[in-house]
């Protein structure tokens, strides 16, 4: 199916209004980098693209009182080079993982979790944050999901037909310890066979407001509840960090069989690189 129309909106009420008036037909898009690809292989056929890549409103990032507010068409390196990627570890070596520089250059974070890839590395290092994604249309406003909320199976949302991103909020991001690891088939341009991140608090040595969250071990990225919950509240010692990357390897993630890798390898990838984020996070490695 061929593109008949890109329109290029001059705002983001413009863009609303655009994608109503063409419904089930138009995609939007920004820098391309997952939805060309998607296109190419038959996976979306929209017949109108809506340019939002440009529009100011989606640019913003900036910090409201403990909360860091993200834009959805802020690029990959945009975000890597601000105070978001030095201050966020776990954000920081996630834009950093993604391809290569040209692809950062113009993928943006929305499009990266719109695209709802089960192996996007911008989703776990997200959801530690407990990221709440801000949504509008011209049929119903805005509207605020949590993250985990969001994805509903490999690459469908709660996203409605009309509906664009339009920023991510991190709440108290900032007060946050965190890491993020990927395990790829190479060092570079390459999708993640695991990815993993983790953040918390540490108070008098015990771990507080855990979270840790896993990309390409199930049909959408996910929290390991579990795992966060055994951690809660405890000492970081070895044995409870190896307990708590059990229980999410073996208890919390439902990898495939395919062509990167096996399942028991995913597990096994799971295992190790859940306590590398925990010890990377709270030292007890060292």
């Amino acid at each position: 199916m061929a593109i008949n129309q890109i329109i290029k909106p001059d705002d983001l009420e413009s863009a609303l209004s655009a994608l109503s008036a063409n419904a089930e037909k138009a995609s939007v898009i920004a820098g391309g980098t997952d939805l060309l690809p998607a296109m190419a292989k038959n996976l979306m056929s929209p017949t109108v693209l809506v340019d939002i890549g440009s529009l100011e409103d989606l640019k913003v990032l900036k910090e409201e009182g403990d909360d860091i507010i993200i834009g959805a068409a802020l690029t990959h390196n945009e975000i890597l080079e601000s105070f978001v990627g030095e201050q966020l570890p776990a954000f920081g070596e996630s834009m950093s993982s993604i391809a290569c520089n040209q692809t950062r250059n113009m993928g943006t974070i929305g499009g990266n979790v719109a695209m709802a890839v089960p192996s996007a590395d911008t989703a776990p290092a997200l959801l530690v944050y407990d990221a709440q994604v801000v949504l509008a249309s011209q049929k119903k406003g805005k509207r605020q999901i949590p993250l985990d909320q969001f994805f509903t199976g490999p690459r469908r949302t709660v996203m409605e037909p009309g509906e664009i991103i339009v920023s991510f909020i991190l709440p108290g991001a900032k007060k946050r310890r965190s890491a993020f690891i990927k395990h790829g088939r190479r060092k570079a341009l390459s999708l993640a066979v695991v990815n993993v991140a983790a953040s918390m608090r540490l108070e008098n040595n015990l771990c507080r407001e855990v979270r840790i969250a896993m990309g390409a071990v199930a049909p959408t990225p996910v929290r390991a509840y579990e795992a966060e919950k055994m951690l809660e509240g405890k000492e970081p010692s070895e044995s409870n960090i190896r307990q708590a990357a059990e229980l999410a390897a073996l208890q919390e993630c439902s990898p495939i069989d395919d062509f990167r890798a096996s399942c028991a390898y995913r597990q096994e990838l799971v295992k190790v690189y859940v306590r590398r984020v925990l010890e990377s996070i709270t030292g007890s490695g060292n």
